[in-house]
């Protein structure tokens, strides 16, 4: 299903500017994942906004591009999961963007804002044509939910690259992953559950680090978990740029976030990240949504955290933008 770009959820804060085959089975466990549903018309936006949909080119942007500019695609699926179950979908990208670069979901209600958090998000199969994304619900009500994948056109191919760790039971765990030389540029992170149930690891924080991704994922369960984690990284052909929220305070259990808008020479937004302050814990926090979104002509990226605590909880948060 193609992508609705829909109206952002809060204003514009202020940003400041910056310069794995298998996986399907590996995290099925208890959640569902769909392969993606393909052909049909752009539907109507469902999250109780206006109805803002992306052209019929479907790209981030619809006009006339330079040889070398990258094309920027969104493909996406809607579902429900249960109450502490997680679910999801399998996208493909089309021959126009071939390459799966990120991933992102958010709830298809207003209502179910903070009641989702990112359960996987990570290239599936050969070639990284396809991404899959799953969420958990953390509601005691079914929530329904959208998932979908970035997908890019480059004149060089991207660059994936991943470690395996163990988690504690009821810790936090993490990598550092670094981009190879001749994809220098970090533009997303990628994790999943090696076995276990889906849903047993949250992320704690995902961000560029502007050589590499960090990612922090906190265990859940009662037992020790084995984990993937890593990073896309763009060619040096690619123009790249960050966004970073300035620092914000998120009451106990609700969910606040931010707003990226991309501009040229980088009008693409593809994907978001979040992270605490250095001084501050891991696991006090946890992704609620990350999204793209706003009118066809001028997308805009939003991310959300969920503070899972009984205290005020400090964050920031950011977009990569991809020209």
């Amino acid at each position: 299903m193609r992508h609705v770009l829909r109206q952002p959820r809060a204003l514009d804060r202020a940003w400041r500017v910056g310069v794995a085959a298998g996986l399907l089975i590996a995290i099925l466990g208890a959640m569902t994942v769909t392969a993606g549903a393909k052909g049909g018309g752009l539907a109507d936006a469902t999250r109780g906004r206006e109805s803002h949909a992306s052209p019929g080119a479907h790209s981030s942007a619809n006009r006339a591009q330079s040889p070398n500019a990258t094309k920027v695609v969104y493909e996406e699926d809607h579902g429900v999961v249960q109450p502490g179950m997680a679910g999801g979908f399998v996208e493909r990208c089309p021959a126009t963007a071939p390459h799966a670069i990120s991933g992102y979901f958010g709830p298809d209600d207003n209502a179910a804002y903070g009641q989702l958090t990112l359960a996987a998000s990570a290239p599936d199969g050969a070639g990284e044509r396809k991404w899959v994304v799953a969420v958990k619900d953390l509601a005691s009500e079914p929530e329904a939910y959208f998932v979908g994948a970035v997908c890019a056109s480059a004149q060089q191919p991207f660059a994936y690259v991943s470690n395996t760790g163990t988690v504690d039971a009821g810790q936090t765990a993490g990598n550092k992953e670094i981009c190879p030389k001749v994809a220098p540029q970090p533009i997303s992170g990628l994790f999943y559950l090696q076995n276990g149930t889906a849903g047993d690891l949250e992320l704690a924080e995902s961000v560029n680090n502007r050589r590499g991704w960090d990612t922090e994922v906190n265990n859940v369960s009662d037992q020790p978990q084995a984990y993937v984690l890593g990073a896309v990284c763009a060619p040096r052909s690619a123009r790249i740029s960050y966004l970073i929220s300035d620092l914000d305070t998120v009451a106990p259990s609700q969910a606040l976030g931010s707003i990226g808008r991309c501009r040229k020479p980088t009008p693409h937004p593809v994907g978001g990240d979040f992270y605490p302050p250095r001084s501050e814990p891991f696991g006090n926090i946890t992704l609620a949504d990350s999204f793209p979104g706003g009118p066809s002509a001028r997308p805009l990226w939003e991310t959300d955290v969920v503070n899972i605590t009984s205290e005020p909880e400090n964050y920031v948060v950011g977009t990569v933008c991809m020209g």
